[in-house]
């Protein structure tokens, strides 16, 4: 994605405010007086596309656990001069040297934690996963389905609230690839990674915890391609 002047003036700002907070915001965010090491730490990873509901599940799973972390990127854009919402995706690279900074942190002093994110990354999430069995960490994997028209919806409705925006294009990219990342993640991994679907479907009022031992493509139907599903997004709005 090409950007102008401005904008890359923008991602420029945000860069450098990064690089010189990220330890500062890092040590808050990982308080160990909150959210004390533990001797078997565990590390939940969600997936899924923007507007599919991760968020809220991954908010009831910190609630449900005493002393767990929440990382999200999304929140921490916050911490940004400049952010308006409207330009998350200026953000992204930025933010990412936040989050990563608090990963380090709580793999290397084993503490519980949930990273709240797509997972379109195959490169992120095999050195995010790696590290965390290597420190130690149980790994569970959640994929978050719902059909991406409603999804779509929540993001625009999430839009008019709080002023964040997701391009088309970005979103269609994620929700495809976060299923493959997440199938990639369960073959190379194996055992070692306890993969589990979630799905909701809000027409029947339905919302199902499946385990997967294989591909999640075994427990949904996938009939998805970026050209007709922007064909339907825009339809819909």
């Amino acid at each position: 994605m090409s950007y102008s002047a401005e904008e890359q003036a923008i991602v420029k700002t945000a860069l450098e405010f990064a690089k010189r907070n990220k330890e500062r915001i890092a040590k808050q965010l990982t308080n160990v007086a909150l959210y004390p090491p533990v001797d078997r730490p565990t590390a939940v990873f969600m997936a899924g596309a923007p507007g599919a509901g991760k968020t809220e599940v991954s908010k009831d799973l910190v609630s449900q656990f005493m002393h767990t972390l929440r990382i999200d990127a999304d929140d921490y854009r916050a911490f940004f001069p400049g952010y308006d919402g409207s330009n998350s995706h200026l953000f992204q690279g930025p933010v990412s040297l936040i989050v990563e900074r608090v990963l380090d942190k709580v793999f290397n002093r084993k503490q519980n934690f949930v990273l709240d994110g797509t997972f379109a990354s195959l490169r992120v999430a095999q050195k995010n996963i790696g590290r965390a069995l290597k420190h130690g960490h149980s790994v569970e994997l959640l994929y978050v389905f719902q059909s991406p028209v409603i999804s779509w919806a929540f993001v625009g409705a999430r839009e008019e609230q709080e002023g964040r925006r997701i391009l088309i294009d970005i979103f269609i990219e994620q929700f495809l690839t976060s299923k493959d990342v997440a199938n990639q993640i369960k073959a190379e991994f194996g055992d070692a990674v306890n993969l589990r679907l979630l799905v909701k479907d809000l027409d029947i009022d339905r919302t199902e915890y499946i385990n997967v031992y294989k591909r999640i493509d075994d427990h949904i139907q996938w009939e998805y391609n970026a050209a007709q599903l922007k064909a339907d997004l825009i339809r819909a709005c």
